[in-house]
């Protein structure tokens, strides 16, 4: 009876341990997925991005619609990026982002 019990210790120390690697294998998957749903997200609106600016380099009156929601939307501190549409703010510190 003993060696069966040890059997049975020994199988709950084994199933333990696999369900805690099964967990950090599960946590390193969800942060993988994240690091990449952001990776994903970040090019998505680096694209669209371009694209608004190059339509606003082309149309002036689409230009002026985007100056209008920047206006109103970007906050103090992005504005030293963005100087064609905050030159009161290109000598701010930009390059601190």
């Amino acid at each position: 009876m003993t060696g069966h019990r040890k059997s049975l210790d020994e199988q709950i120390m084994k199933a333990r341990q696999e369900k805690e690697e099964a967990v950090r294998r599960f946590l390193q998957l969800q942060k993988e997925a994240k690091a990449l749903a952001r990776k994903i997200d970040t090019r998505r609106k680096c694209v669209i991005g371009g694209a608004v600016q190059e339509h606003a380099r082309r149309d002036q009156e689409f230009r002026a619609s985007l100056e209008r929601v920047l206006r109103l939307s970007v906050r103090e501190r992005d504005k030293a990026v963005l100087p064609d549409f905050f030159p009161e703010c290109s000598g701010s510190q930009g390059a601190n982002v």
